[in-house]
């Protein structure tokens, strides 16, 4: 997946594979107040973006 293409074209082809393998979205973002972004699958990323 590293070498697939990210153009516009190519969207349907990305929205598939998610689609079929879900596990490569990584979740939940969690977004902080300051704009700092984690995935938060640890709970050490957690409590890295709260105050």
């Amino acid at each position: 997946m590293d070498a697939w293409a990210r153009g516009e074209a190519e969207r349907g082809r990305w929205i598939e594979a998610l689609a079929a393998h879900p596990v490569l979205i990584q979740r939940p973002i969690i977004t902080a107040d300051d704009g700092t972004a984690v995935v938060g699958r640890s709970p050490e990323s957690v409590r890295s973006v709260l105050p």
